[in-house]
């Protein structure tokens, strides 16, 4: 983005530029070494704060002149002409706009803008936007069972971001035209009927659609309900567009009930080969070969049913309680045991293990509800009540343990040429970690992977534990964040890692916590605090055994912000299940 930005600015003769969505300053530093008068507006204290602190920094280094800067951070529509801005623009430029293009608003502040602060050949840019769009197949891959039930559930409130290279999907259609935003006119609502032409069988369940913007590719999908199409059949869908959003509704609408989402995150479980051939290698390895005899099954977590239903194929005789608290999950895993033929086998409990009453104990629990740092489930709180309430003395756990592993990165975020950003990673700084692919990011690996916890699922421990690791450095840089992983143990033989460094791609993914920044040097030990409470795994720096002139600068943040995230995840949460 930051070379298409930069072109812009190579063609661009204007004096007065008015940039909606300041990012991280990059924008505002390009149009001051043009000389320009530049008004940047965001409605995000945080961002404007931000870019003011970059834009500055770099004035001062390079003995720019400031004053014909100014920032406003307020609302967009609440910007008056003569008390904000005192003369109108020759460019609008714009960067205030998320994966979904239009969900921000944008196009709306826009119009606004060009009705009021702009001069009446003004140039906008970016100017239009394409938009294609094909029909296309979300499979389902389990070579053990039929699931083929799951594909009426894949269904999101909007749509989301989709990787053409990670995700596996099948092409039904060409590439269609979708429409053209001209982001120089005023929006106007706009319905249209796509028609594609299928160049393969399949079951149509989902529009995936992409758009180029400034320089980069976006792409998206949205589901749709199933429908088996052939080869050579003309398929149509309704697609429509306000100035807030754009969907894509089948030609019948839609008539599958919205009561039973499947969320992506379970799909991608359910499609996870390693993972589902580990499982059922240790299942049937435990229940065929094992000296003990197996005959009742406890499936904690069961979602769909699959890891139960790999029990009950293991041993005909072998009787499974499913225990899955989500009520939807529940109906669905009866509807997929039934189809499989295992509803003589395997009971559905609708009920979170820490409530189930049960009467007969169970000679092996099978447990999978675990999260990128392993515990973020609560799976030693499940272990733990049902080792002493549900299972039998010489039962056993599967799988039989974990251990959590990790390593010290340098990731901080990258200069633009000339343009130093390093005034926004201590912005960086979050209190959880977030679940990232590391083989996708940039990064300098500054330890070997050491490490940090191992528990022991068959002897489940709840007690807090906190330890300190002397980490050996192997080069210089920037400490400021520890990715972390896992090893699950499922016996004594079969692991599955989440490691960056395995040959074989998990589901999970690695979690990324970002530290206090620290510089380091080869053969440096760096002291690091690991501690668990059951629930959460967290890392901080020993920053009291560091020398003080080695820490580059305090995290910013601010509590507000994260309570305000969590109050707009609730407000979006209660609009979903009104939908649903």
């Amino acid at each position: 983005m930051y070379q298409y930005y930069k072109n812009i600015f190579e063609t661009i003769n204007a004096k007065n530029i008015i940039i909606i969505g300041s990012g991280l300053g990059v924008i505002p530093i390009l149009a001051l070494k043009k000389n320009m008068n530049i008004v940047v507006c965001d409605r995000y204290p945080l961002l404007a704060r931000l870019s003011h602190g970059n834009v500055s920094k770099y004035a001062l280094q390079n003995n720019l002149n400031m004053d014909s800067v100014k920032f406003i951070n307020k609302d967009y529509y609440d910007m008056q002409f003569g008390e904000d801005i005192k003369e109108k623009f020759d460019v609008l430029l714009f960067d205030d706009f998320d994966n979904t293009l239009l969900e921000t608003g944008i196009w709306d502040v826009i119009t606004f803008f060009k009705n009021g602060f702009l001069t009446e050949n003004a140039k906008i840019l970016p100017g239009k936007v394409n938009i294609k769009c094909m029909a296309i197949e979300i499979p389902i891959n389990n070579e053990f069972f039929n699931l083929s039930d799951l594909q009426k559930n894949l269904w999101s409130i909007r749509s989301k971001v989709f990787d053409i290279d990670g995700n596996d999907f099948i092409k039904l259609s060409g590439e269609e035209e979708a429409e053209i935003i001209d982001f120089t006119e005023s929006c106007q609502s706009i319905h249209r009927k796509l028609t594609f032409q299928t160049i393969a069988s399949g079951n149509w369940n989902a529009c995936l659609y992409w758009y180029e913007i400034c320089g980069k590719k976006q792409y998206e999908l949205q589901y749709l309900d199933p429908k088996v199409i052939k080869k050579g059949d003309e398929i149509h869908v309704n697609l429509y567009m306000s100035q807030r959003k754009m969907r894509f509704v089948p030609e019948e609408g839609f008539k599958t009930k919205k009561s039973s989402l499947l969320t992506s995150w379970h799909l991608d479980m359910v499609n996870d080969s390693e993972r589902n051939n580990a499982f059922q290698n240790a299942i049937f390895k435990k229940i065929q070969n094992s000296d003990e005899k197996i005959e009742r099954v406890l499936d904690i977590g069961s979602g769909v049913g699959l890891l139960s239903m790999m029990a009950a194929r293991a041993n005909e005789n072998i009787k499974v309680i499913a225990c899955e608290s989500s009520q939807s999950l529940s109906a669905l895993s009866d509807e997929i045991i039934k189809y499989n033929g295992y509803s003589n086998q395997i009971y559905v409990e609708n009920e979170n293990i820490l409530q189930l009453v049960m009467g007969k104990k169970v000679d092996l629990i099978i447990c999978e509800v675990f999260a990128t740092g392993l515990l973020g489930e609560g799976v030693l709180h499940f272990l733990k009540h049902a080792k002493s309430n549900f299972i039998n003395d010489n039962g056993n756990i599967l799988p039989k343990s974990g251990v959590i592993k990790g390593m010290l990165i340098e990731h901080r975020i990258a200069d633009f040429d000339d343009i130093n950003m390093s005034l926004a990673n201590p912005y960086l700084w979050h209190p959880e970690y977030s679940t990232v692919d590391i083989s996708s990011m940039q990064y300098k690996q500054l330890s070997e992977p050491f490490e940090i916890f191992e528990f022991d699922f068959n002897e489940p421990k709840l007690d807090t534990a906190e330890k300190t690791i002397r980490v050996d450095i192997i080069e210089d840089g920037v400490v400021s964040a520890i990715v972390f992983w896992f090893d699950l143990w499922l016996d004594d033989e079969i692991v599955l890692s989440t490691s960056p460094f395995s040959e074989k791609k998990l589901h999970w993914n690695q979690a990324l916590l970002y530290l206090k920044e620290v510089m380091v040097k080869n053969n440096e030990e760096l002291p690091l605090i690991a501690f668990h409470d059951g629930n959460n795994i967290n890392f901080k720096l020993h920053l009291e055994n560091i020398q003080k002139d080695t820490i580059i600068q305090t995290p910013r943040f601010d509590p507000q912000w994260l309570q305000q995230y969590f109050d707009i995840d609730k407000r979006y949460q209660d609009i979903l299940s009104r939908v649903t």
